[in-house]
């Protein structure tokens, strides 16, 4: 019997090592990498920077009508006397848009990104807020989360000239992305004061292949088949030691 319990225990061990309670993988897009980065003061549309639309998996796109997604610089400037147009969250590029909605087309589930809202020429300007809704093949999953951005640096209306500075980013947490089934892609709405100024700026999308499971759900199927295994082993020997008995 103690023999038995011994086989058993090491059994569920064994199993539950190859449960693998942790199902997901974790893949950070930035736009440092590229294979035709543009010049860091410099701003290139995002299909040509990096040869395709496509990068780890996920397709970027602006709306159908938009100009184009661009990789810009953190030194590039509308003008070459007012202000840097945005702040990358790490490294020197981040994914800037046009004004309009854009798309994100994956099946990878969104966990974070950051955005920020940008500076035309230091007298306050861009995106108020970003909003990614994510998608299935009937639309929209559900309302989306929702950041709003920071206001320009610095920027002081009441004083003569350009003096405002793009807002640094801010983390937008999709996590309860996870919680849904059949995520197809995202779209990404923007908040603004005016239809010329609807830029933000954006960096370190956090994708994730698949929703982690936690060990006790998923060990429960194994546990239980593993303890009839053991179960059934026991019998087995109690059963043949009986026979043996018998003969002798």
């Amino acid at each position: 019997m103690k023999k038995a319990i011994s086989m058993l225990i090491v059994t569920i061990g064994l199993n539950l090592s190859i449960a693998n309670p942790t199902k997901a993988i974790t893949i950070k897009t930035n736009f440092d990498d590229l294979s035709n980065q543009p010049a860091q003061n410099g701003t290139i549309p995002f299909e040509q920077a990096n040869g395709s639309k496509t990068l780890n998996g996920v397709t970027f796109e602006n709306s159908p009508n938009g100009e184009p997604l661009n990789v810009t610089g953190d030194q590039y400037r509308i003008s070459q006397s007012g202000p840097t147009f945005g702040v990358p969250h790490s490294g020197n590029y981040f994914l800037s848009n046009r004004d309009t909605t854009a798309f994100l087309t994956t099946s990878l589930v969104l966990t974070e990104a950051w955005f920020g809202r940008v500076e035309y020429y230091g007298y306050g300007g861009g995106a108020t807020s970003v909003t990614v809704v994510p998608l299935g093949v009937n639309g929209s999953l559900d309302s989306g989360v929702t950041v709003s951005l920071l206001s320009d640096r610095d920027y002081d209306p009441n004083k003569p000239g350009a003096n405002g500075l793009p807002g640094l980013m801010v983390k937008m947490d999709t996590s309860r992305f996870l919680n849904l089934q059949g995520i197809t892609g995202y779209r990404i709405d923007l908040g603004q004061n005016n239809v010329n100024q609807a830029n933000w700026a954006a960096d370190d999308f956090t994708f994730t292949s698949a929703t982690p499971v936690p060990w006790e759900t998923d060990a429960l199927s194994v546990i239980g088949s593993t303890v009839i295994f053991g179960l059934g082993l026991w019998g087995k020997q109690k059963f043949g030691q009986h026979q043996k008995n018998k003969k002798d």
